[in-house]
Parts: structure tokens; sequence; C-alpha cells
């Protein structure tokens, strides 16, 4: 089938030929906002405005800055540059430590921790007053600790003095005390040692002759390494007479005349 484009009257311009978008590109109009900048190709036909601005902060070729350039606040020293001379990035460092909240904002603020710190109250009034007083030292050692705190010192040497000295005073009063009971426990010892002595000479019935009514035994030396002692012993018979004897005991009372 043939297809055949009506005739039409010159005067109403007669039928196009082609499509609308057939148009070459020198006859297409540049749509707004898409203009070429300039020193860059575009499509034939496409026409820079006159007077485009280049963008800002924008480096001309060989170092040179456009009209009426300014550069940035603190990067001064590097206009004029070249790309080659412009110093390497440095290498990123560490991360600082995180700061406690309320630290100061300092470059090393580590070292300002101790600086104009006030003197920390003495440990030494807690060690005497815990070594005479024992656990009534933990009163000085919470105030004194309480004092430390508040100019930013530590408060451990104060219960550390507390807890040494209340060792030291303890281990130092059982050895006192063992020391003065030992004594005190021979002693007793002794007397009752004496006491059974008296005790069993008169208790004791002799084959022949009078009775003893009384016995006073006095020791004269030491105990021996066997356990025995030497006594003395004024004796009192029936009848009112008076004997001596020197005896030798052991620690229970049981004894024997000796000559």
């Amino acid at each position: 089938m043939t297809t055949q484009v009506p005739h039409e009257p010159p005067q109403f311009g007669g039928y196009p030929t082609s499509p609308p978008w057939a148009a070459t590109a020198s006859e297409a109009p540049p749509q707004p906002g898409y203009e070429t900048a300039p020193g860059q190709p575009g499509p034939p036909g496409y026409q820079a405005p006159p007077g485009y601005p280049a963008p800002a902060g924008h480096q001309q070729p060989g170092g040179q800055q456009p009209p009426g350039f300014q550069p940035m606040p603190g990067f001064e020293s590097m206009a004029g540059i070249q790309p080659s001379q412009q110093p390497a990035a440095a290498m990123p460092g560490p991360a600082p430590l995180p700061l406690p909240h309320g630290s100061l904002m300092v470059l090393h603020p580590e070292l300002m921790r101790a600086a104009a710190r006030p003197k920390a109250p003495s440990w030494i009034p807690v060690a005497v007053f815990t070594f005479l007083f024992g656990l009534f030292g933990a009163i000085s050692a919470h105030r004194r600790a309480k004092r430390a705190a508040w100019t930013g010192n530590s408060k451990q040497p104060y219960w550390i003095a507390f807890g040494v000295t209340m060792v030291v005073s303890t281990v130092l009063g059982v050895i006192m005390a063992i020391s003065a009971l030992i004594p005190l426990y021979l002693v007793v010892r002794e007397d009752a040692a004496e006491k059974a002595l008296e005790s069993s000479i008169v208790q004791s019935k002799p084959a022949n002759g009078p009775a003893a009514t009384a016995a006073d035994c006095t020791p004269t030396a030491e105990r021996g390494d066997d356990g025995l002692r030497p006594y003395t012993c004024t004796v009192t018979l029936e009848g009112g007479r008076k004997a001596g004897l020197r005896v030798v005991a052991d620690d229970q009372g049981n004894g024997r005349q000796v000559k």
C-alpha cells in the first residue's frame, strides 16, 4: 500500500517532512541552566555565556589566582603554593584517651592533677592514737581520710596506718600478757605444790613416835630438771614439840625425807 502526503497550499507553510527530534545539534537551542563552563568542550552549537565565573577557591594553573581572590582564614601562608610544593598530610596519631567528666581542657591534664595540690594530713597521729586506744583509732583515721579527700589526696594511707598499728599493738599485747601470766602461773603452781607437801606430811602416820599436827615448808632452791625441789619443813608434833625435816618433792606435793 502506498501512502501519499496530501498537498497543502503554500500559504499554510506545508507539512513537516521529518519528526521534531530529528533536528541537528546546531539548530537545537541550549536549555536554561545547562550552559557549558569555559574551557570545557560541549555539544556543537552550545555557547557558554560571557563572564562565566570560576568556582570559589578554584586554583588557577601556574599558581595564579583570579582577581579578587581571598584565601580562607588560617591558610594565608599557603596562597600561591604549587600543588607539588604543598606539605604532605600528617599521619594520624593514636586517639587521645577519654578524659573524666569535669577535667581541665589542657594539653596534658594528667600533669595538672598533682599541680598546686594541698599537702595531705599526716598519718602519724592515726598510728599513735590507735596504739594507745585501740579501735578508737578508727575515728582519727576517718577524720583525716575525709580531710585528705577534700584536698584531692588519697585516703588509703590513714586506713593502712590504722590497720597495721592495730595488728602490731594486738601482737605486742598478747606477748606482754603471756610474759606476765607465765610467772604468775609458776608462782601459783609452786604455792599449790608447797601446800600439798605440807598436807602430805601432816597426814602421814609414822610407825613409831608422835604424829605431826602441822607443817611449815619453805623451798631452799629452784626446781631441778628432774622435777624435784628441796624444802626445809618445820613440823609441829603432838604435845607441842617441833622438829625440822629436809624434804624433796615434785610439783604434786609428793616428797621424801632426805638427810
